[in-house]
């Protein structure tokens, strides 16, 4: 594997034996996608999809969801997804439970698109900064608190329910 360094030249990774700097580097790169791997349109879908009661009919709706996915953002989803979940299955050793990957990986994997709106520009007038472009619901930390929760939520469960959602 290798990455582009800042002057375009291709690095190799195969000699990083920092397996901490290829999981930041992955990290990064999903970080910077311009949309995220859950795509702005699934969002609010997948959230509201984790109310279901039922683990099958969770399992139905999401996989419903997953269906609508552009197909780069499904198959990086659906491979990530599996890879996350092998490491789980080693938590016993490496302490990454679901919880603990989904914590690391739902900011990474999925926001909202209201939270990418780049903040107004100043008037010529004002001296002022400009505030930030964040729905008044989304100002507060107690509502940004609880989308957190959620996206971790969509990120355990995809993790967890691996198997059954990408069979």
């Amino acid at each position: 594997m290798s990455v582009s360094d800042g002057d375009g030249e291709a690095t190799s990774l195969s000699s990083c034996s920092d397996i901490h700097v290829v999981a930041g580097l992955l990290k990064l790169f999903l970080r910077l996608l311009p949309i995220p791997l859950i795509p702005f349109d699934q969002y609010d879908r997948l959230i509201a999809a984790m109310k279901c009661t039922s683990p099958l009919q969770r399992i139905g709706e999401v996989r419903t969801i997953l269906a609508r996915f552009p197909p780069a953002h499904f198959q990086t989803t659906k491979f990530l997804m599996a890879h996350l979940y092998r490491v789980s299955c080693e938590s016993a050793r490496n302490k990454m439970t679901p919880k603990a990957l989904a914590t690391v990986f739902a900011p990474t994997t999925m926001r909202r698109a209201t939270l990418n709106v780049p903040p107004p520009s100043p008037s010529p007038s004002s001296s002022a900064p400009p505030s930030p472009a964040v729905p008044h619901n989304l100002a507060d930390p107690l509502s940004l608190l609880t989308l957190m929760d959620a996206e971790k939520e969509v990120i355990e469960f995809l993790i967890e329910r691996e198997p059954e959602v990408f069979s």
